[in-house]
């Protein structure tokens, strides 16, 4: 009887040696982080910032490849089946965790991977043509009192703010869904919408130019390209969104592992040069956080879109 005992724990034993020595020789060759859309756009550019000094920190390269398709799940999938050992990552966003979910069958979910850190936020706002009869948020809002007002959106996700207006304020909002973020911003372009409500990166140029002026930004910061807009919430609206950006790696990925990767991003993200470069290329403010929050934002987001897809007709 004792020997039938004794065998599962000394087996369960050997396996937690084998896994706490692969965790302290970790890493020994190439890291890959899997950005799971096209090359160019916001995501890859971060990783493709820090991945040189990650590198450097972690004594190995560190390379990022780009597997589009499905609005993020091809290569979430990919990460989601990679042996978990921490040399396959991926880049994580809002699209492929709190908003595809709801829309595809997929194969996998949020506990498919373990949350390495998040390291930025999404940033989402209201922007307006600059000829816009609409100086300010609160005149949008008015209008949108007394008619449906149509703002463009390249994703369902983009509407949370806008959905929440509508349920806190009695505003009549209404989304039209474009292509991509790029289409949807051609639509205010050629008047074919009042506003759009994009992430600061994709109407840059066009704010640059003076053929948009944002009016809202929901999130907790303000845009860099355009310091002097106040938040909703500075507004007086109670209203808060944006997503996370974050690193993830396969479910059942040694602990030991996990911290070491934490550890090293922390590293990059203490090095002030190098959040001046990300912070001017991306618009983004460098936002570490630790994997348990990270994982508790996308959960909680997740059933808020689910609700609010629900309301929308989108899914049953």
């Amino acid at each position: 009887m004792k020997k039938n005992i004794l065998v599962p724990i000394v087996t369960a034993l050997l396996v937690v040696m084998i896994a706490m020595s692969c965790s302290a020789a970790y890493p020994e060759r190439e890291i890959t982080i899997i950005v799971p859309f096209g090359t160019g756009g916001e995501t890859d550019t971060a990783l493709r910032i820090i991945s040189p000094k990650l590198g450097e920190i972690l004594g190995v390269p560190v390379t990022v490849v780009n597997r589009s398709g499905g609005g993020g799940a091809v290569g979430m999938t990919e990460v989601a089946k990679a042996k978990p050992d921490g040399y396959t990552l991926g880049a994580m966003t809002e699209a492929c965790i709190v908003a595809q979910p709801h829309l595809m069958d997929l194969l996998y979910d949020i506990e498919s991977f373990e949350y390495v850190n998040g390291l930025f936020q999404y940033l989402y706002g209201v922007t307006v043509r600059a000829d816009s009869p609409y100086k300010t948020f609160e005149d949008l809002v008015e209008e949108a009192k007394k008619r449906p007002v149509f703002y463009s959106v390249g994703s369902f996700a983009n509407t949370v703010p806008m959905v929440q207006i509508n349920e806190k304020y009695g505003t009549q909002f209404e989304e039209i869904l474009y292509e991509s973020g790029g289409d949807s911003v051609l639509g205010l372009l050629r008047a074919e919408v009042e506003a759009t409500v994009q992430q600061p990166t994709t109407v840059a140029p066009h704010i640059k130019s003076g053929e948009f002026r944002v009016i809202a930004p929901t999130g907790r910061n303000r845009w860099l390209v355009a310091p002097d807009v106040p938040i909703l919430s500075e507004q007086g609206y109670d209203v808060v969104y944006q997503g996370a950006g974050a690193i993830v790696a396969p479910a059942g990925t040694p602990q030991g592992v996990i911290d070491a990767l934490s550890a090293a991003f922390d590293e990059v993200f203490a090095d002030e040069d190098m959040c001046n470069k990300w912070l001017k290329i991306t618009g983004y403010n460098p936002e570490l956080m630790s994997g348990p929050d990270v994982k508790a934002g996308f959960a909680e987001r997740h059933a808020l879109v689910g609700r609010i897809f629900k309301e929308m007709g989108v899914i049953d």
